[in-house]
């Protein structure tokens, strides 16, 4: 099967809705099963097998998908196989559209977090349930991570495109027209495209500073993760690693709020 296909069959999966009805019914053994009975009762010519076939699986579609020990053993490990192959195809998508730096900043703080998860487990001073319950921070971390390169790289891209010095000329331009210009609407129109163009220029400026911001938290949550790597080996409490990572994603929420602000303003100009 090919990617594209793969995609297009787990493209509705629902984190919080688990089609056991569908899992139970579409798997190689229920096929193997289906395909078995049919086939020896064609050959034998012994319909009532058939018939029994049916009945088993009428009962495996009713008794199968609700059995708990299925869910939890099968249908769910399964299900969540599917959901981190999603978005393992998702996030390659995303780091094709990233400038190749990018990528290997990305990749080498993936690097970071897995090296992190695996000190954790040796250090047997930490309990691993509550450490997989801080360790699963991290991942919300690389997911904000390469959103935030996303949002650089993007508006970077735009600003390259901007003549700021251009519009500081305009500016220049119509306040000379407001001030000295005797005709009413055209001192009048000088002042209105003055007014757009300090908004442009106000939220322009607002762009280079998130390219900023953006570029000191990612630095921060690259630098962070280098001092768990260090730090992890030596701790007592899963606190100590969490206690950093809230921190994390607290700047990171700072940040990415300026960074919807700044996708308003590109979604403005696009229109």
């Amino acid at each position: 099967m090919s990617t594209r296909e793969k995609l297009d069959r787990i493209e509705e999966l629902s984190k919080d809705k688990v089609p056991y009805y569908k899992y139970a019914f579409h798997n190689p053994y229920n096929y193997s099963l289906l395909g078995g009975v049919a086939a020896a009762s064609l050959l034998t010519g012994n319909w009532w097998l058939g018939i029994v076939g049916l009945g088993m699986e009428a009962l495996w579609m009713v008794f199968g998908p609700d059995s708990k020990l299925l869910r939890s053993k099968v249908f769910d490990p399964h299900h969540q196989g599917l959901l981190d192959e999603k978005a393992r195809a998702e996030r390659q998508a995303q780091l094709r559209l990233l400038p190749a730096d990018d990528v290997l900043r990305f990749e080498k703080l993936e690097r970071r977090a897995a090296e992190i998860a695996d000190l954790s487990h040796k250090n047997t001073r930490l309990s691993d349930g509550l450490m997989r319950e801080e360790l699963a921070k991290t991942g919300k971390l690389l997911e904000a991570f390469l959103e935030l390169l996303q949002s650089s790289a993007r508006y970077k891209k735009y600003l390259a495109t901007v003549d700021a010095d251009e519009i500081d000329r305009d500016m220049r331009r119509f306040q000379r027209a407001v001030d000295s210009e005797e005709d009413d609407d055209r001192r009048r129109l000088a002042a209105q495209n003055l007014s757009v163009l300090e908004k442009r220029r106000e939220r322009i400026s607002e762009l280079h500073r998130f390219v900023e911001k953006a570029r000191g938290q990612l630095d921060l949550m690259e630098n962070t993760f280098e001092l768990l790597r260090d730090q992890v080996v030596s701790m007592t409490s899963p606190s100590e690693l969490g206690g950093q990572l809230d921190d994390l994603i607290d700047g990171v929420e700072a940040v990415r709020s300026t960074a919807r602000e700044a996708a308003s303003f590109l979604e403005s100009v696009a229109q």
